[in-house]
């Protein structure tokens, strides 16, 4: 993974440490409504779609842990960096 290396005349490094912190906050928002989504096998009336309903699902929130595991990468160069350890 590439990581942004401030320093160079780009953004300053508490910029981006504050940007990437808010998006993983908002991850962890989106997360929590996904959880509180009401999700029943009675809404689905053919078993089949339940099946597929339920693997649509983990589908995303697989998708939602790779969107968090790049944020919280980044988050943690960046603070290598500002701890001058990388």
């Amino acid at each position: 993974m590439i990581f942004p290396k401030p320093g160079f005349g780009g953004t300053p490094i508490g910029m981006l440490e504050e940007g990437y912190h808010n998006v993983y906050s908002a991850i962890l928002e989106v997360k929590a409504a996904m959880l509180g989504l009401e999700f029943n096998s009675r809404d689905y009336p053919k078993f089949e779609d339940w099946e597929q309903a339920c693997k649509e699902r983990e589908e995303v929130f697989s998708k939602m842990e790779d969107v968090e595991t790049y944020i919280v990468e980044h988050i943690n160069a960046i603070c290598e960096i500002k701890d001058g350890t990388a």
